[in-house]
């Protein structure tokens, strides 16, 4: 955004003017008129992902990372795992627990996400597969086939004493996380 003087706006003041707008409002702001779905608080659940996310990402390819490595550590962090648990007034401020706002979100997730899927495969080099073509699809069938048949074998198994549900959650974030990874380094 650019200013009178010709100087131009800072995005974290955007982001701070969006949550002075909102914070005045208190909890009631972020149920909404009545439980309806607030845009404002919709606009700053945004702004504070987009911002989070290139900040990260921008730091992890500094330090010689994918930037999506990034922008995952900014959705862990502004989740229920670190956010919820650290200021859960805040987390409950920008991500209220109405099933429309959770909705609006999600519904553009999900785009997000079918737009990450277009850019991976828009950037595969068919060339490299071709050269590649047996290891790549031994690696990919082996990738799907091992972890379905684990998860044949251990899903009938009780592992609620073994594994607790917080335990089970970050397994699954890293296994989550390194895939990403993985994905992102190909």
């Amino acid at each position: 955004m650019t200013l009178r003087g010709g100087g131009r706006l800072p995005a974290w003041a955007l982001v701070l003017a969006l949550l002075a707008i909102l914070l005045p409002g208190g909890s009631a702001a972020a149920a909404g008129e009545g439980g309806a779905p607030s845009e404002a608080i919709f606009l700053a659940d945004l702004v504070v992902l987009m911002a989070a996310g290139r900040l990260l990402g921008e730091a992890m390819l500094r330090i010689g990372q994918p930037s999506i490595m990034g922008q995952l550590l900014a959705g862990i962090l502004l989740g229920p795992s670190v956010l919820g648990w650290l200021w859960p007034d805040l987390a409950h401020l920008l991500f209220p627990a109405a099933k429309e706002q959770k909705s609006m979100v999600d519904a553009i997730s999900q785009f997000g996400i079918l737009l990450l899927l277009l850019l991976t495969g828009m950037e595969t080099d068919l060339a490299l597969i071709r050269k590649v073509g047996r290891a790549a699809i031994t690696v990919s069938l082996l990738g799907v086939a091992v972890p379905f048949a684990c998860g044949a074998a251990l899903g009938p198994a009780d592992l609620e004493d073994t594994v607790s549900s917080a335990a089970g959650a970050a397994m699954k974030a890293f296994g989550f996380l390194r895939s990403r990874a993985a994905a992102a380094a190909s």
